[in-house]
């Protein structure tokens, strides 16, 4: 047990401010801080510290508490392990009965899988020290250029060349087989013969963000044995996807630098460190998921991945650029020179000339993409390629700004259209939004059918205990940011929205060539509808012909237009310049005077592009209210809540502009 007063001196001692910036990168907004909370997943940040109160309180999820709160929270810890955590951060020398092997069975699966991890890191770092680890374990890292500070920051060990020295040193010491193997540090054979895992490897301890054990990876020493690499197994406390190796050297210089670098391996990492380069973490060697990004995201919105010159490997890790684009991040790559890694180039040529390396190498993922797909672009289809493969990065930005300044930048480095840029990008984008609702539908429809299985299976079975199924959850689903519930639908305007979307494809292909202040209309058409989307797929055709006419630099007079190859396009150009009603010569002689239809067609255009804004806003606020009622959580439910009242304020504003009174 703990002792009051030491629980009372962690409490006095833990600022919550100092606590959370461990694991969240904090922004102050007046007298508290604010982040996207760690405990749920969120665009908007609703997590905020208070420092002169020692607590902090998510309002989008509800969690919070003060700095014990948070460590439990965010650990999975119980009480007591987070004042251990406490106490071990801030020094705290507590009065407590001190753990034995025995005692194991007090405490949780998590808790033991822990303490033996613990036990095997001294164990491995032990080994250091002794004639084979010297010899063997210690000439390696000396060979590497490791110094000894190194070395113990990163806790390196040595695993013995034998079957069974940690496994008979554990039990020795009161370990059981049992918990040694859910740890992965014993495995057992056909004949049921049980061994270490690891043998005559240096090893690296992976650990968590506070600086726990949790896995370890080794590295043979022998040319000829493969794998080079092994890693502990998954296990409680150590899922791949969710661990950078180097992230708990690494949080507090990612933090201040506000940059993260990406590497692949554990020296990569280490030499980096010892170069005077801190905030650096690793893959080691898998592939990047969405959970390590998150990681990352919690320190920093800004990464830097640094690629060997090994044009294969890199281009098998493109995704990767992809996925850090998804979640908002700034992507930045350093190339180094074919053959060389950090690591190797750290010991060619020194820390000094390796952060100069750094600097004057570092572009943005675009410059990057561009160069390595156009190395040995020859023709004019892999040109094609290049372009298409960089807009279906810039398809996966979210923020419309970000993605409209590198649609400029494709459009510079491929001297092309920014237009047939755009284009494409709206393609892939409505293209996206499908997908998406149709796996919804999917998954909609096979939970409808899972409902009528079990309705099915009760009613047979009414005498007997119905059974049980469990229904898949469905996730809920983001709200695009542009929204764009598509439906098939005929060429005519179906309604109020398609209304709109009518007038302003009659608007474009009519008066698109009309100046106005120096340009011409359909540049500012362009404009506005590169944030609005077709709901008819006809309309969205006519639009991105007229636009794909334009790139090109031809005359897009209707005049012209009606000569066009594609058939229905050119029909609809034709069906805007006949015209069903003219007016009476007899009405002018008796001096009725009728107003020109499109005798302003500045302001025409200005109130049509109001006009579809405002049906597009009636059309998702009655969505939201739909996805309001079926919200799983209160969580969702606020979310939802909070996107209304944003398109309620952006359709008052628009109804005022318009003359429009809603209630």
């Amino acid at each position: 047990m703990i002792s009051p007063l030491s629980i009372q001196r962690v409490q006095q001692a833990a600022d919550i401010l100092d606590v959370v910036q461990d694991y969240v990168f904090l922004k102050k907004k007046g007298t508290n801080y604010w982040a996207c909370c760690p405990f749920h997943s969120e665009k908007t940040p609703s997590f905020s510290v208070s420092p002169a109160k020692g607590i902090f309180k998510c309002f989008g999820c509800g969690k919070g508490g003060d700095a014990i709160t948070f460590i439990r929270e965010i650990e999975g810890v119980n009480y007591v392990e987070a004042i251990r955590m406490l106490a071990r951060k801030y020094n705290i020398e507590l009065e407590e009965d001190e753990f034995s092997p025995q005692a194991l069975e007090e405490h949780s699966q998590r808790e033991k899988l822990y303490i033996v991890l613990s036990y095997a890191k001294n164990f491995f770092q032990y080994q250091l020290q002794t004639p084979e680890g010297k010899t063997v374990g210690i000439g390696y890292l000396k060979e590497r250029g490791f110094k000894d500070e190194i070395i113990q920051k990163f806790e390196l060990g040595y695993a013995p060349n034998s079957w069974d020295t940690l496994k008979n040193d554990a039990q020795e010491k009161g370990y059981s087989l049992e918990i040694l193997q859910k740890a992965g540090l014993i495995t057992t054979n056909e004949q049921g013969h049980q061994y270490d895992c690891f043998r005559g490897r240096v090893i690296f301890p992976i650990h968590n963000l506070s600086g726990r054990p949790i896995a370890f990876g080794a590295r043979t020493l022998k040319k000829d044995e493969k794998p080079k690499y092994i890693n502990s197994p998954e296990t409680e406390v150590y899922k791949k996807s969710e661990v950078l190796y180097g992230i708990f050297q690494a949080k507090n210089a990612i933090r201040q630098q506000n940059n993260c670098y990406l590497v692949e391996g554990y020296t990569d990492v280490i030499s980096m460190h010892q170069a005077g380069v801190e905030n650096v973490v690793a893959s080691s060697g898998t592939s990047l998921t969405e959970g390590q990004i998150q990681l990352i995201k919690r320190f920093t919105n800004n990464i830097t991945i640094l690629y060997d010159g090994d044009t294969a490997g890199i281009k098998a890790s493109l995704r990767g650029i992809d996925m850090f684009l998804s979640q908002d991040l700034n992507v930045s790559v350093v190339l180094f020179p074919d053959g060389e890694d950090p690591d190797s180039f750290i010991q060619k040529r020194g820390a000094e000339a390796f952060q100069k390396f750094l600097l004057d190498n570092k572009q943005d993922f675009i410059q990057f993409k561009a160069q390595l797909l156009l190395r040995n672009a020859n023709s004019p289809q892999e040109k094609a390629f290049a372009i298409r493969s960089l807009i279906e990065s810039v398809v996966q930005i979210p923020n419309v700004i970000k993605r409209s300044v590198f649609q400029k930048e494709i459009a510079k480095i491929f001297k092309e259209s920014e237009e047939i840029i755009v284009r494409e990008t709206n393609r892939l984008l409505l293209q996206q939004i499908e997908a998406k609702e149709k796996r919804t539908q999917i998954t909609q429809l096979l939970r409808d059918k899972k409902s009528q299985k079990t309705h099915e299976s009760a009613t047979l079975l009414e005498d007997t205990p119905s059974p049980t199924y469990e229904h898949e959850a469905v996730p809920s689903e983001q709200f695009p940011e542009f929204i764009d519930f598509r439906f098939h639908c005929s060429d005519e305007p179906q309604d109020e929205r398609q209304a709109q979307e009518y007038e302003n494809l009659r608007i474009l292909v009519l008066y698109g060539y009309v100046e106005f202040e120096g340009q011409k209309l359909y540049n500012y058409l362009f404009q506005e509808c590169n944030n609005l989307c077709f709901t008819n797929d006809y309309y969205a055709s006519i639009y991105n012909t007229y636009a794909y006419e334009v790139s090109l630099g031809n005359d897009v007079r209707p005049e012209n237009l009606i000569h066009h190859p594609d058939e229905r396009f050119a029909q609809f150009v034709v069906s805007q310049l006949s015209e069903k009603h003219t007016i009476s010569p007899h009405w002018e002689k008796q001096g009725i005077v009728v107003p020109k239809k499109d005798e302003k067609i500045d302001v025409l255009s200005y109130r049509n592009i109001l006009k579809r804004k405002f049906a597009e806003l009636k059309v998702s606020l009655q969505k939201i209210l739909e996805m309001m009622k079926n919200a799983k959580t209160p969580e969702e439910e606020y979310q939802l809540l909070e996107l209304y009242e944003f398109f309620n304020t952006s359709k008052r504003q628009i109804a005022q502009e318009l003359g429009i009174v809603i209630g």
